[in-house]
């Protein structure tokens, strides 16, 4: 599970039973808070925002095996 909540990072987790357990936080940029998984690509796509100086982008995240 990717969650994306603006604050300035992506938090992955993984369901073992009924629980989840945390393997990374990666950093981003603050405010960026919209994402998507395309699983046919294998690929995380994070929104991140315009700021002073630099442009709004797409960034994009390819999952690393466990």
């Amino acid at each position: 599970m990717y969650v994306i909540c603006g604050e300035g990072a992506i938090d992955v987790f993984e369901q073992r039973g009924e629980r989840y357990i945390a393997l990374a936080h990666m950093p981003t940029v603050e405010g960026a808070r919209t994402g998507l998984f395309a699983p046919e690509l294998d690929r995380l796509f994070v929104a991140a925002r315009a700021r002073p100086g630099k442009p709004a982008a797409v960034w994009v995240y390819e999952p690393m095996s466990q």
